[in-house]
C-alpha cells in the first residue's frame, strides 16, 4: 500500500494558488482605480492554471513511480 496523502510537490500546489489570488486582490485593492483596467487577475488565472496542470502531471509521476518501483 501507497499513502500519498502528504504528496505537494509541484509548482502551483495549494498554498502558491492562495498566495497568488491574494497577491492579485490586494494588487486590485491598492492601485490606482485607472490601474484596474489591467488584466492581472487574467494573467493570474492563466498562472494558476499552467502551474496546476504541471502540478498534476509531477504528481502523478511521483505516483507511478511509487506503484511501479
Amino acid at each position: 500500500q501507497m499513502n500519498v496523502t502528504g504528496l505537494f510537490i509541484g509548482p502551483m500546489s495549494k498554498q502558491q494558488r492562495m498566495f497568488t489570488l491574494i497577491a492579485v486582490c490586494l494588487f486590485y485593492a491598492l492601485v490606482p482605480a485607472d490601474w484596474q483596467s489591467l488584466p492581472v487577475f487574467v494573467w493570474a488565472l492563466w498562472l494558476i492554471s499552467a502551474g496546476s496542470v504541471i502540478t498534476i502531471l509531477r504528481r502523478i509521476q511521483k505516483i507511478v513511480k511509487a506503484v511501479n518501483p
